[in-house]
């Protein structure tokens, strides 16, 4: 279920170590400069069911982290659609194709469907995400630069479940999903996403802004 606004939600989404948050980062500030009301959002939202969602992936316990995920992405939709409401552009670091991505490929068919089920229950999905494509080797590559011990979700069995369907999904939302080379520079890639969502600002009706 779409629910119609005036705002946009734009995802973006992609394996760990593609560049997310950075990318993020200097999209608000390229934005923002051009004049479009950009709004940061994290998910998850609540820190409580962040660790729980957390704790569950760290330990294998897939469905309940996709349950701890998918209650936080409900009960966020009342700030979300307080957003969008008043026309701003959502730029969301992850969103319900996270959990359909990380969580999904790891769950028995019936749970499968009941999973997915959830996140189509939800009123406020991306208008348009931006799947970032890297290469799994060159992932766990930039991952393992964190100096730190690698989490469940960071390894390469669970890199190649999550970007196979990350590909499964840009093939069934083509509407939705634009793909964007991850591997090229930062200063290369901005104007890249930019521009998809530039493009989707258009396509809802809203003026071009300068």
């Amino acid at each position: 279920m779409r629910a119609s606004s005036p705002g946009l939600v734009v995802a973006l989404e992609g394996i760990d170590g593609t560049g997310k948050t950075a990318l993020s980062a200097a999209l608000r500030r390229q934005l923002r400069g051009r004049g479009y009301p950009v709004v940061p959002w994290k998910e998850p939202r609540d820190p409580y069911l962040a660790s729980v969602a957390h704790r569950a992936t760290g330990g294998g316990r897939w469905e309940e982290a996709a349950l701890a995920f998918t209650l936080d992405r409900a009960l966020a939709q009342g700030d979300l659609s307080r957003l969008l409401s008043h026309g701003r552009l959502v730029l969301s670091d992850r969103s319900l194709y996270s959990t359909l991505a990380y969580q999904v490929p790891f769950l028995d068919p019936p749970t499968r469907r009941r999973v997915v089920a959830w996140q189509e229950q939800l009123p406020h999905p991306p208008d348009r995400v931006l799947w970032l494509r890297l290469p799994v080797k060159e992932a766990l590559a930039r991952v393992s630069r964190r100096h730190r011990r690698r989490a469940l979700w960071e390894v390469e069995r669970t890199l190649e479940r999550a970007h196979r369907a990350y590909q499964a999904l840009a093939r069934r939302h083509p509407q939705t999903f634009r793909v964007v080379d991850a591997s090229a520079p930062l200063r290369e890639v901005v104007p890249a996403a930019a521009a998809h969502i530039e493009e989707a600002w258009r396509s809802r009706g809203r003026r071009e802004v300068s």
